[in-house]
């Protein structure tokens, strides 16, 4: 059989809190024996962001539409190590499996994955085999990362939130009395299965009729 390198974790989920160690081994097989610098594994964390705007500019006969790109990227953490060899001096892998463990400590308050048509935050290990003057054999295994957010640690969570929006109802230059609104919530955070208490007053000034209100919540 042809060579194949493949990451392999002990965590057969992939699944990982920040902080946690990322632990497994790289699977090589040799079908004869081969002239290797070294074996590395790479883990790293990023996210790319990409959308874009139309915008129509001109008028008449100067009227034009263009569309701009909005692309932008960051690396949350980036490590590489080598499992076999130094990937300077050559050696030879005699034919076989070999199995090469690996390690690593996820950093603690990285984004967790994420992944929507406008961007993405992704995780990944990468394993190389380091062959001299010859295409490098390599596997990419991506993996998930949760990061817990403590609202305990976070001063604004507790601080309550107020909100007050005032309104005419005008009939050429008829202007009757403000229609207001004042939502307040008694703080800022909340974690998932928690109720959130909504208190709104709602003062109508105006001759029109109020049919309905109702409250929205949107991530």
């Amino acid at each position: 059989m042809p060579s194949s390198i493949a990451v392999v974790f002990d965590n057969p989920s992939a699944v990982y809190f920040s902080g946690q160690s990322i632990t497994g081994h790289i699977n090589l097989t040799c079908d004869k024996p081969k002239s290797c610098r070294g074996i590395e594994v790479k883990f790293k964390g990023f996210g790319k962001v990409h959308w874009t705007e139309r915008r129509t500019t001109g008028t008449g006969d100067d009227r034009k539409t263009e569309t701009r790109h909005y692309t932008s990227h960051e690396t949350y953490y980036e490590m590489a190590y080598w499992v076999w060899g130094n990937g300077h001096t050559q050696s030879e892998l005699p034919p076989g499996t070999h199995i090469f463990n690996f390690n690593y400590v996820l950093p603690t308050g990285i984004p967790s994955s994420f992944e929507s048509h406008i961007g993405k935050v992704r995780h990944q290990c990468k394993a190389t085999m380091d062959i001299p003057w010859k295409t490098d054999k390599t596997c990419l295994r991506p993996y998930s990362v949760n990061t817990l957010y403590d609202l305990n640690t976070d001063p604004q969570a507790v601080l309550p939130i107020e909100c007050t929006k005032h309104d005419y109802a005008c009939c050429l230059w008829c202007r009757s009395g403000p229609m207001s609104l004042v939502l307040r919530i008694d703080r800022s955070g909340f974690v998932p299965g928690e109720k959130i208490m909504i208190n709104a007053e709602c003062s109508n000034m105006t001759k029109n009729k109020i049919n309905s209100t109702k409250a929205v919540i949107n991530q």
